[in-house]
């Protein structure tokens, strides 16, 4: 793998993580629907969109380390 490849292939995780366990969460909880829950459901499902993006992002990682991606 070269510099060029591996520098954009952390670049890509960097951005996955960045967009799914910061931005995301960030944009459900300015949902109307959610903004108006009582304070414990709203955190309820911010942290389980947080938890699945960080799982999903955990597993994609272990299948690319699998096929020798990264």
């Amino acid at each position: 793998m070269t510099w060029t490849t591996a520098l954009w292939r952390g670049v890509a995780v960097f951005a996955y993580f960045t967009i799914t366990t910061v931005w995301l969460p960030d944009v459900v909880i300015s949902l109307s629907a959610v903004s108006d829950a009582p304070g414990l459901v709203r955190d309820l499902i911010v942290l389980i969109v947080w938890g699945v993006a960080l799982g999903a992002g955990m597993y994609l990682l272990r299948r690319a380390q699998q096929r020798a991606l990264i």
